[in-house]
């Protein structure tokens, strides 16, 4: 009796739970947003067809954007319903599975993706990071949520807010910032949990400064302060105090300011004597709003003359500071004054914008040029340029996938016809046509809804990008179709769909998967691009370009400019870094394909 020698064949390794819900996971994403795109857009395609033949609305073209929303709606949930039911009767081939598992051994591509990953995920709930709702208030002893869609839009009135900081009835939508430091004073165990930045990409900030103590300071040494008016100034009525300096007062003193008119004065004007950065100040009495402060420095002279300042001693520099209670600044602004004699006028308006990046209100970017919160702008537009860019991936492979393999598969006059066909679709100027589809939507016989401008931007972009795609997919098709195992799938009589999509696809997924960062890095740059030159995302919309158009506009301030160019740097490194793993884990050099 002889023994059978011990089998050399490789035991396929028990599948840990780990790895069939990775693989779950993914298969279930990629059929629901597969099926999802491709039903929104027969969804689109059918509901302008209805809205324009059977839906009546008032204003002309209404019924074909209300059909195209609702075709989208139904469109898109029916499909990733469909691809839900699909995903379960779906398998990875084990050759796919050992390139993703190439790819999450390239440590740079695979930690690339979970952190840009987590971002859009994190932008997607956006809401609940960057709002100007409160996540939760309790307020005798109730919860609310006002961040949460849907959620009951609740007036100052409501939470015991009578009158606002102005004075005026609070009937309006609260203000949960207000209303937060309410409740932290009033002391009665309220509270509200705003979000991380708790502005709205959209809102612009207002709100006055509010300090107790005005500061004018000359600094240097051997100096003297010589000062005709400080007015501060809140919503056009000029605020009164008390005055201090910093030593003894030069010709009559100045205990005080007092009001001439609409205006007010120093008593007798202030000059100090030479000491080192003497500064004049004005007590508010208490914490007040300030809109405008005006400064009014005298002009230069004989020494003798009390009310002038000698000109060896001229003041060349100006602080003016507002400070709360504890004199901490609120708000600063430095002056050159040059080495003219004259006397000055300074006006600064405390509301102006763009304003530096500030911690105290939390603009942690600063403000853009209209008082809108920098870094909620990036956030909200990093997750618009996202949906943007995959919905854009997508939709160019359903329609460059789909003919290209048609090309490649049947050859002949259909690859001929498809080439020439392609070639004069790829010399249509792409800028030319976005201007005149930007015009046509500008000038229709009625305003149509952002989400419409939006979609019709995505188509445009769309119809001019997927001929790259059917270039490498007929290739790749073609190539394949020569080899064994397509002939005798054909010979065992499998139908042409089941040839392409059970034999070609799997195999030339490579290509697929290959150049998918590569198109969402080019719809990025692209819809940067025209916001840039205002022909892409319509305003107010929060996007990248329209803050470096801003910062280019206003290199005064860098804060916008830069902000917006590292976050697009960024997100564009990482995209670059997964496509890299992606090229290398999907290399066909490293894998064979089944024959």
């Amino acid at each position: 009796m002889t023994m059978d020698a011990p089998s050399t064949e490789p035991t396929a390794a028990p599948r840990v739970w780990t790895s069939v819900f990775a693989e779950r996971f993914f298969l279930l994403g990629a059929t629901m947003l597969l099926c999802g795109v491709a039903g929104a857009l027969l969804g689109v395609l059918s509901g302008a067809l209805i809205g324009w033949q059977w839906i009546n609305a008032p204003e002309l073209g209404q019924g074909v954007i209300q059909g195209v929303r609702l075709g989208f709606l139904w469109g898109g949930s029916l499909g990733a319903l469909s691809g839900f039911a699909w995903s379960w009767s779906m398998r990875l081939n084990p050759l796919t599975l050992r390139k993703i598992k190439r790819f999450t051994s390239i440590r740079r591509g695979y930690w690339s993706f979970l952190l840009l990953g987590a971002a859009f995920l994190m932008a997607l709930a956006g809401e609940a990071f960057v709002n100007n709702q409160a996540l939760i208030v309790k307020y005798k002893g109730h919860y609310h949520f006002p961040f949460l869609p849907g959620a009951q839009s609740r007036k100052g009135q409501d939470y015991g807010l009578s009158r606002d900081r102005d004075g005026q009835k609070y009937s309006y939508p609260v203000n949960y910032r207000e209303l937060q430091d309410h409740f932290q004073h009033e002391g009665k165990g309220n509270w509200v949990l705003m979000p991380i930045v708790p502005y709205d990409p959209y809102e612009i900030d207002s709100r006055p400064f509010e300090g107790r103590f005005v500061r004018v300071t000359a600094p240097g040494k051997d100096r003297q302060l010589t000062l005709t008016k400080v007015e501060v100034i809140r919503q056009g009525e000029p605020l009164l105090g008390k005055a201090k300096q910093s030593s003894t007062m030069v010709g009559r003193s100045a205990e005080a300011v007092f009001q001439e008119g609409n205006t007010t004065w120093l008593a007798g004007g202030a000059q100090t004597k030479e000491s080192a950065d003497p500064w004049w100040e004005m007590d508010l009495e208490k914490p007040r709003t300030a809109v405008d402060v005006i400064i009014v420095t005298l002009p230069v002279g004989p020494a003798e003359d009390n009310r002038t300042l000698p000109f060896e001693k001229a003041m060349t520099q100006l602080t003016v500071e507002l400070l709360d209670e504890n004199r901490k600044p609120v708000w600063q602004k430095d002056y050159d004054l040059g080495q003219s004699g004259d006397g000055r006028v300074l006006r600064e308006v405390l509301l102006t914008h763009p304003r530096a990046p500030d911690t105290g209100r939390l603009h942690l970017l600063g403000t853009d040029a209209t008082g809108r919160d920098v870094l909620a702008r990036l956030f909200y537009g990093f997750r618009i340029t996202m949906l943007i860019a995959l919905t854009f991936m997508l939709m160019v492979y359903l329609i460059g996938v789909a003919i290209g393999c048609t090309m490649g598969y049947f050859g002949g006059w259909v690859d001929l016809a498809g080439q020439r066909g392609v070639e004069i679709w790829q010399n249509i100027p792409f800028l030319y046509m976005v201007i005149i589809v930007v015009a046509v939507v500008s000038d229709l016989p009625f305003t149509p809804p952002i989400w419409f401008k939006i979609a019709t931007l995505l188509a445009v972009l769309v119809f001019f990008s997927w001929t790259t795609m059917t270039y490498y997919m007929r290739t790749a098709v073609y190539r394949e179709k020569a080899r064994d195992y397509v002939a005798a799938a054909q010979l065992l009589g499998a139908s042409t769909p089941r040839v392409l999509f059970n034999h070609l696809m799997p195999n030339t997924i490579s290509t697929m998967v290959t150049f998918m960062p590569f198109t969402v890095s080019t719809a990025i740059i692209s819809v940067t691009a025209l916001d840039y030159l205002n022909f892409g995302l319509p305003k107010p919309t929060p996007s990248w370009g329209e803050l470096l158009k801003q910062g280019v506009d206003q290199l005064h301030a860098p804060w916008i400019v830069l902000s917006a160019f590292f976050a697009m740097a960024t997100v564009l490194v990482l995209v670059t870094f997964i496509g890299e793993a992606i090229r290398e884990a999907f290399d066909p050099k490293k894998f064979t394909t089944y024959e």
